[in-house]
């Protein structure tokens, strides 16, 4: 009974919606009829979040699939991010049901970019439900989203400025040209958010390169590693600009520019001299990542093959175990540190043994061929 009761309030509610957009079709220009018929489309989309499974998860897809024309759901969609909503004259009044009152705990899918609707960050009496909907359907506008959105972000008020930060994150490839104009801005929080936002867009906006590679002379070291992060994302194009990156002052730095290095492969080979004077850098991790790095980038070279060695006897064993994955990668070249490898066979440390034992398998399959 109670849902039937509900989905007649909901039915009422959108064809009351749908009557106001066609009065004002008749009575505005084709623009006005337009944006009018957006709003009414995407405030019934938000009501459905509430209903059951099937419903809801037609409606986020819709909001997934708006687009730049459909800039005028805007307001609408930010009122729906807000917690509680926000109430100030002139905002959307039709709010949309509660999707969960018991506070239920769902697990997140946000960060690996699964479309289940009904992912849950325990925002204590937020409707996370709609919040993340909303989100999916700013990110899927773009760039007319962007200026309210990083607004938000700039305020102190939680939990908005995060579900602000859910929506930049999901922002279309399209948005990118108006992100990166932002990216001077004074809040180091914002800069973060936009190079996140870029760094998850499938595919990478080639254009943002430059804009994403200026960062890494940003006063924020935590700025300066998700650049040279996100770089990674651009392939060779960004090996030039990630080079200087390596003589950061700040380990966290020169740890993500190896990553970075890394993700790019052997379009990176050029790197590895850099890479190869990081096996002795003072931060394990830079040293970890840089064995990593050169596995990836294929360099087979003499000199890393020695370098690689000699990171078999490192004081950390992640970084052993790197070095012995690292020539594991390399092919026949790798049998020059053969020894290295068998004394790596009775390491302290099990990771360490595995490894090893296993680049000295490959390398015996390799001289049988």
């Amino acid at each position: 009974m109670r849902r039937r009761r509900s989905a007649r309030v909901r039915l009422a509610v959108a064809l009351t919606l749908c009557a106001a957009g066609t009065v004002l079709s008749c009575s505005r220009s084709p623009e006005d009829a337009h944006d009018a018929a957006v709003v009414a489309r995407v405030t019934a989309l938000l009501h459905a979040v509430g209903a059951d499974d099937p419903t809801a998860a037609q409606a986020v897809a819709a909001l997934e699939a708006l687009g730049p024309r459909d800039a005028a759901a805007v307001p609408t969609l930010m009122h729906a991010l807000s917690c509680p909503p926000d109430r100030a004259p002139g905002a959307h009044r039709h709010d949309p049901p509660r999707a969960d009152q018991h506070g239920a705990s769902h697990a997140s899918h946000e960060h690996d970019g699964s479309h289940d609707h009904r992912a849950n960050h325990d925002h204590g009496a937020c409707d996370d439900h709609l919040v993340l909907a909303a989100a999916r359907g700013l990110g899927a506008i773009g760039g007319a989203a962007v200026p309210p959105l990083l607004a938000r972000l700039r305020e102190e008020r939680e939990p908005d400025r995060t579900f602000a930060g859910y929506a930049i994150a999901r922002m279309a490839p399209a948005a990118a040209p108006v992100l990166v104009t932002a990216l001077d801005d004074r809040d180091p929080r914002i800069r973060l958010a936009i190079i996140g936002a870029i760094r998850t867009m499938q595919p990478v906006p080639a254009d943002a390169l430059p804009a994403i590679a200026g960062r890494l002379g940003d006063a924020d070291a935590e700025v300066r590693a998700q650049a040279a992060d996100t770089l990674g994302r651009f392939g060779a194009a960004a090996v030039a600009a990630l080079l200087p990156a390596c003589d950061d002052p700040e380990p966290r730095v020169r740890a993500s520019t190896a990553s970075a290095f890394r993700a790019i492969g052997p379009a990176a080979r050029e790197a590895a001299p850099a890479l190869r004077a990081h096996l002795t850098d003072a931060a394990p991790t830079v040293r970890l990542n840089a064995a990593a790095a050169l596995g990836a980038v294929g360099a087979d070279d003499a000199a890393t093959i020695a370098a690689l060695a000699r990171a078999l006897d490192d004081s950390d064993h992640t970084v052993r175990w790197g070095a012995a994955q690292a020539l594991g990668r390399l092919g026949p070249a790798a049998a020059a540190a053969g020894s290295a490898l068998e004394r790596a066979r009775s390491d302290t440390h099990l990771l360490v043994r595995a490894a090893a034992a296993d680049t000295l398998t490959r390398l015996d399959d390799s001289a049988r061929r």
